[in-house]
């Protein structure tokens, strides 16, 4: 049996082991963490020379620290609080940081900086949109854009044809030309132009009424002849008074 003296070294003993162990642990944990957060520091500091060159040494690492901490707070009251504030918006992929730049010019490069490293990602959740939802929420993306031309920025080419098309349309439906949502090569767009754009004279289901009035004047189907499926075709129903216009 040990005696009491050698009960206790031995408790000691194995209060110091494992408060060692936890030493070591918390250290070597404490170590890693750092080096990950240097590591993303690192990575952000590549990301932002690449995305603006001009940016001097101090500023890479400010900018940096402020998008690692999540947060334009450090930005504020900056000299370079536009850039700042930009930096940490185009990192975060947040447009919404954005709206913190008073100065409309710095607004406008910071959203455009976000928009071509995030246009693939805001797009895609259009996808699951249809009909003026659909359109509506590309507007929303491209909103910082107003030529066609300012669509090449991008760095995703399928983002790039979309963002071209949404331009397309808007140059298809100013000239009000139904032949011309052939250049819509993206098939949703292109069903949306090809649904809004009617030709005067077109009529495509041949019941004697332009598609044009079947949609806007007698609320009727303009690819179904029979649209309450009464036996008399739509053009017919107008004419004896069962369709009026609406």
């Amino acid at each position: 049996m040990f005696n009491k003296k050698t009960i206790i070294i031995i408790i000691l003993a194995v209060i110091i082991f494992f408060a060692s162990a936890a030493l070591v642990f918390f250290l070597v944990k404490r170590a890693g963490s750092k080096a990950i957060v240097n590591q993303t520091k690192l990575n952000i500091t590549d990301e932002l020379k690449n995305n603006n060159p001009g940016l001097s040494r101090a500023q890479l690492k400010f900018y940096a620290d402020a998008a690692v901490k999540g947060s334009i707070a450090p930005c504020l009251g900056r000299d370079d609080e536009g850039a700042c504030i930009a930096s940490v918006a185009f990192i975060k992929g947040d447009r919404n940081l954005c709206q913190e730049n008073e100065n409309e010019k710095s607004y406008q490069e910071c959203a455009e900086a976000v928009l071509k490293k995030k246009a693939k990602e805001e797009f895609s959740q259009c996808r699951l949109l249809s009909g003026d939802d659909y359109y509506n929420c590309l507007g929303a993306v491209f909103f910082i854009y107003n030529q066609q031309q300012d669509c090449v920025g991008l760095a995703d080419r399928r983002a790039q044809s979309i963002c071209q098309d949404f331009f397309n349309y808007q140059t298809v439906y100013l000239k009000y030309d139904r032949e011309l949502c052939k250049t819509i090569k993206t098939e949703k767009l292109n069903q949306y132009c090809l649904k809004n754009i009617i030709d005067k004279n077109q009529d495509t289901d041949g019941d004697g009424l332009t598609d044009l009035d079947e949609i806007n004047k007698y609320k009727t189907h303009y690819l179904f002849a029979d649209t309450d499926g009464d036996g008399l075709n739509d053009g017919q129903a107008v004419k004896r008074g069962l369709i009026k216009a609406k």
